[in-house]
């Protein structure tokens, strides 16, 4: 949560607004981290944190909270220990949830566990991993994912939860743009959006092809948006650094440019915030990758983004299309259609009489 920067963070913060706002759902967050110094009270949300990483201080965190009637847990297993194996925090909710039996656990898994080669540490800690994820699942009253793959996991470790999992693409974290100018009104700009590991990754195709494939499709400016790389790209195509900017203020940029580019498996886009938000904002998704299946969320490449190579082929009104499939795609899952979705799944394990 602010101060700190966070697309988690914001996901929850988000949420948490249109819950509040659409469906008079409110919203007490703890944070589980007890370095965090930010204030008691953000967006009219009260905030508070543990006082140590223990299942005694997320208890003691959760009373001071109180009452409530459901917990509702955003789930990525570094968020909350250095090795992404967060004992304190299963071990804490598996008592508290013995202390109240009436108290009911939704977790949104946004990861998982994670993978790693022999010579990393999430190589050795993903086995551990996997079972607090498992364990996790076996203690809520529902799940959530952004990932097909992992609802279809869950359901597998916690039989009680297969068919059920609720799955949806996560939604644009920066806005959604409800109107936009005309595609060929909207600046020939290519916007490379988000953190530094993941826009480092978009420039890291070959330089040489790259460049020929925006000249050809006549991208006049490269717009960098998030915290600066350490090294960045030389290129001949003109490239404007914006840094970090306010939500409002990405929004507006993506809503007068044409193209979005990233470097990530189509397969893993529906967890993507740089991809939902590209999608928000009817940007043309342009990727490095090559893949034509459609993946388990209906994306598909040449209909909904368009790999730089076969996007060379295309005439105006043919990429226009792409702009229109992707944004069509989004708004089934937009925020607020994932908040009511959310709050109905709440109301349904809320319990008689809560």
């Amino acid at each position: 949560m602010p101060p700190a920067i966070d697309g988690l963070g914001d996901y929850a913060l988000l949420l948490a607004k249109e819950l509040r706002s659409a469906h008079n759902v409110h919203t007490e967050f703890i944070v589980g981290d007890s370095a965090w110094d930010g204030r008691s009270e953000i967006e009219r949300f009260r905030v508070s944190s543990v006082t140590k990483r223990s299942s005694d201080g997320l208890i003691s965190a959760m009373k001071k909270a109180g009452p409530f009637q459901l917990v509702l847990l955003h789930y990525v297993g570094y968020g909350y220990a250095k090795r992404g194996c967060p004992i304190w925090l299963v071990k804490g909710l598996e008592n508290c949830l013995l202390e109240y039996p009436n108290l009911r656990l939704m977790v949104i898994f946004h990861e998982l566990f994670a993978f790693g080669l022999p010579w990393q540490s999430s190589f050795w800690t993903s086995l551990y991993q996997r079972w607090l994820s498992a364990k996790l699942a076996k203690l809520a009253s529902a799940c959530c994912a952004s990932w097909r793959q992992s609802a279809e996991w869950l359901g597998e470790k916690a039989p009680k939860h297969r068919g059920r999992v609720a799955c949806s693409p996560v939604f644009s974290n920066v806005g959604e743009a409800s109107q936009l100018p005309g595609f060929e009104r909207r600046h020939p700009h290519l916007v490379v959006f988000g953190g530094v590991a993941t826009r480092s990754r978009a420039y890291a195709w070959n330089i040489e092809r790259m460049e020929h494939a925006l000249k050809e499709l006549q991208i006049s400016q490269i717009v960098d948006i998030g915290p600066p790389c350490s090294t960045p790209p030389k290129m001949s195509i003109p490239i404007v650094f914006r840094g970090c900017l306010p939500a409002n203020k990405v929004s507006a940029e993506m809503s007068i440019s044409r193209f979005g580019y990233f470097n990530c498996p189509i397969d893993c886009l529906s967890k993507s915030g740089v991809f939902a938000a590209y999608a928000a904002h009817g940007l043309v998704p342009l990727c490095s990758q090559r893949n034509a299946k459609p993946n388990f969320e209906g994306l598909e490449s040449g209909v909904h983004l368009l790999n730089l190579e076969n996007a060379l082929a295309r005439e105006l009104p043919q990429v226009e299309t792409v702009a229109g499939n992707v944004r069509t795609w989004y708004a089934t899952h937009s925020l607020e259609r994932q908040t009511a979705r959310l709050c109905a799944l709440m109301e349904f394990h809320r319990g008689p009489g809560s």
